[in-house]
């Protein structure tokens, strides 16, 4: 049987030959999980590259299976603007109804991240679905305020 996020970039592929994209199976280079990587140019409000990492998490790791999908916004922050970055991630979350925006002072990034429980009577083509419908909402949340967190990165 193919693999879902195998079958995404398949399919990513035939409509992009030229997009940037990488499945990495379980185990290799340590990977934990099986893992779809893709990058989108012209991301958000401003000409941004955003790196996407969408998985499965099973059952036997959280107690339930879902699927995540994570939107690296920014890639560098410095550390002088952490605390702000942080504020203004706090007001944006307020407004959310899923997901959340989140600082990693240790590497510097900022990301979106949502994710969705799956139940365990989903068929195959159910999971499929519902996959493509979290990549499609994170991406789209994460644009809508990856312009507001540029500028905070980026102000003087």
């Amino acid at each position: 049987m193919t693999n879902i996020l195998e079958e995404f970039k398949n399919e990513i592929l035939k409509a992009d030959e030229d997009a940037e994209v990488t499945f990495i199976k379980k185990g290799e280079n340590g990977a934990a999980r099986d893992v779809l990587l893709t990058v989108e140019h012209s991301f958000g409000s401003l000409a941004n590259t955003a790196e996407t990492e969408s998985f499965f998490v099973d059952k036997e790791e959280a107690g339930v299976e879902f699927f995540m999908s994570r939107i690296y916004v920014i890639r560098e922050v410095s550390s002088e603007k952490g605390a702000l970055i942080c504020l203004t991630e706090s007001l944006i979350n307020d407004k959310l109804v899923g997901g959340a925006f989140g600082y990693d002072a240790e590497s510097g990034t900022v990301s979106y991240t949502y994710s969705v429980p799956i139940a365990e009577t989903c068929t195959e083509e159910q999971k499929k679905m519902l996959a493509e419908s979290t990549m499609a909402t994170a991406l789209s949340e994460a644009q809508k305020y990856a312009g507001d967190l540029l500028l905070v990165a980026n102000a003087d």
